[in-house]
Order: structure tokens, then sequence, then C-alpha cells
């Protein structure tokens, strides 16, 4: 509607201007020469005519003009005394509307990639079932880096500690707020500074995999073998009271030999094949025994059966080899009450977790 008006002013001046020619071209011609008015007479007549040919043009734009505004503004909607539009087609009074069906896939494929990410970590949060397999925190790491003491006290924090899992950066890595700090996190790395020190599992790592379904919350990281347990559990209670106190004394060097005194509780754990006996009198004799010890046993081996097996001038070794040469009978006064020992190999990874589970 503006440009309507500019236009129609800019007639208005333009022919003001073109009358103010027309007078002034009719005064000159009327007080000149016979040749200067026969020229200003022609002039006239084709300025006049260019005249009629503008005003022909410039109306038929303004008739134009104006039946488009009629148009437009016919078909302009109708609005309500609300203002909202009216529609124009007014179903029937009697006809009810029929309920549209819709098909809820159709609506996520229509949702925009971000917003389809925020759809998944949701689902993924109110733990709801997808067809994607998610991948577990066993699945990045070495049971021996996994399944510590140290990594299940992080489980503890991870649990009780205010550590928030933010937004995803990118791939499976995660934003972790921790008591004013933030970090980066995903299941396999972290950047705060205890992971940076130990490359191990630390709460914030713990507290992600928990979150994304990557860790069972009811898992505690001890990483025992179901059959291993349960020949545990069949174990009499004195013969699991003597492996858990053999756990806690050996837990840091679970495969090394070991000696102690022999038992009724070691034959059940020997029998359920917990321990391992070695045999190897050297080593029971030099580990488990004083020279005075030693020479007092001899004694009385002297006076049963009359064999004299050292001197009081012989070294422990020479001593200890006196003894396995004289065989069985005399190595017997030694191996009868000391054992040697050590772990199944199948056990030792796992006595620390057992002395965490059942010996506290």
């Amino acid at each position: 509607m503006q440009d309507f008006l500019i236009s129609c002013s800019t007639f208005i001046l333009f022919l003001i201007i073109l009358l103010s020619l027309a007078w002034l071209l009719f005064k000159i011609r009327k007080k000149s020469t016979n040749v200067i008015g026969l020229m200003l007479k022609v002039c006239g007549s084709l300025f006049g005519l260019c005249f009629c040919l503008y005003l022909g043009v410039i109306f038929t734009i303004v008739v134009a003009t104006v039946i488009a505004l009629i148009v437009y503004y016919r078909h302009l909607p109708k609005t309500s005394k609300e203002g909202n539009p009216v529609n124009l087609i007014d179903p029937e009074p009697n006809q009810k509307l029929k309920a549209t069906t819709v098909n809820p896939e159709s609506i996520l494929n229509s949702v925009p990639s971000q917003s389809m990410q925020n759809y998944e970590e949701k689902s993924i949060e109110k733990g709801s079932s997808t067809n994607t397999a998610i991948p577990q925190l066993k699945d990045f790491w070495n049971a021996k880096d996994l399944y510590t003491r140290r990594v299940r006290e992080r489980l503890k924090r991870a649990k009780s500690e205010d550590i928030v899992i933010g937004r995803r950066l990118f791939g499976s890595t995660y934003q972790v707020d921790s008591y004013g700090e933030t970090y980066k996190a995903s299941l396999q790395s972290c950047t705060c500074p205890d992971f940076s020190y130990k490359q191990t599992p630390c709460k914030h790592i713990l507290k992600l995999a928990l979150k994304i379904g990557a860790l069972d919350p009811h898992d505690q990281l001890f990483g025992i073998p179901d059959e291993l347990d349960l020949r545990y559990q069949s174990l009499s209670k004195s013969s699991q009271k003597m492996f858990l106190m053999l756990c806690y004394q050996h837990q840091y060097a679970p495969s090394e030999r070991f000696i102690t005194k022999r038992s009724v509780e070691l034959d059940g754990l020997l029998k359920n094949g917990f321990i391992i006996e070695s045999i190897d009198p050297e080593f029971l004799l030099k580990n488990a025994y004083t020279v005075s010890e030693l020479r007092a046993i001899l004694r009385e081996y002297q006076n049963e059966t009359g064999k004299k097996v050292c001197t009081s001038n012989d070294s422990k070794q020479t001593i200890i080899n006196n003894i396995i040469s004289e065989g069985d009978k005399c190595i017997s006064l030694f191996t009868s009450h000391n054992i040697i020992l050590e772990f199944d190999p199948e056990v030792a990874p796992h006595i620390v977790s057992f002395y965490d589970k059942y010996g506290n």
C-alpha cells in the first residue's frame, strides 16, 4: 500500500511538470515568428501525443493496481473476534472428527540428530532396553587391573559421592562434574589426576559405567568365577576360616610358596584344590627351622636309632645335606609337622577378592 501511494505522488508531480511545460510552449508560440511558430506547433503536437500516451499508460497501471488490491483483500482469511483465522470450510455440525493414528517411529524419524541423541541418553538413564548392546566395562580392562581392592574402593566412592555425568562430548566421552571440577571421562580413560597417576578405573569412570549401564549396580567387582565361589561355599566353616587366613597372610605374594603347620583344615583345602602341597625337603629345612631346632630334633633321632647325623661344628647347609642323605625316615621327622604349600594357579589371582568379600 505504501508503494502505491508513492507511485501516485510521483505521477501527480510529473503531471504538474508536464502541464507547466505545455503552458510555457503555448505562450512562446503566440509571440514568435511564422517559422518559429510552425516549429513550436509541430513540437507541441508531438508533445501532446506523447503526453496522451503517457496518461493512457499511467491510467492502465492505476486501474490494474486497484483491481489487484480488491482481489487480494477479498481472498484474505477472515478472522474471529479473538483475532484467530476462521476455517473457510466448516465441517457439518453432526460430522464427528475421525481419530488419527500416529506411528511413534515416524515421530522419532522426524527428530533431528541432536534431539535423537538426547532421547537415547534419556532412554539409557531410565533403563529402557535398546537393540544396540551397551559395551561393558570389563570389555575394556584386564582382570588384574579391574578386580582390585583399589578399584573396589573407587566404586564405593562413585556410589556415595556427588558425581554428575553431564552431556556427551564426542564418541563415548562424557563431561563429568565432581566437587567443582570438570573432567572428560569414557569407559577407558579420564582426565582426573587419579587416573593419570594409576592408569586404572577411577571413580569418574565407574560412575559413568553405572550411569550408562556398562556396570551392574550389584556388581562389587570381586571378579571371582562362579564355579570357584561355589567351591568355597562348599567348604566347612573351619576350612573357610583357614583359607581366609592364608589369603590375608599371603595377599601380597599369592604365587609364592609358603610353609605352615599341618592341620585338619588344610586337608579340606587340599582336597578341594584351593592349595597344592609342594615336596621340597631342602626348602622346608632351610626356611622352617633354625640350626638349634635342627640339632635338637637330630639328637632325638640319634637316641632312637643310634645314628649321628651331625656334629657341633657343622653348618646349617651341611646338616640339611646330611638329613636328606639319611633318607625318608629322618626327613619325616621334619615334614610331619610342617608343610610347603602354594595356591592353585586358578585361585591365586582371586585371594584378595576372596578376603575382601568373605573376610570382613
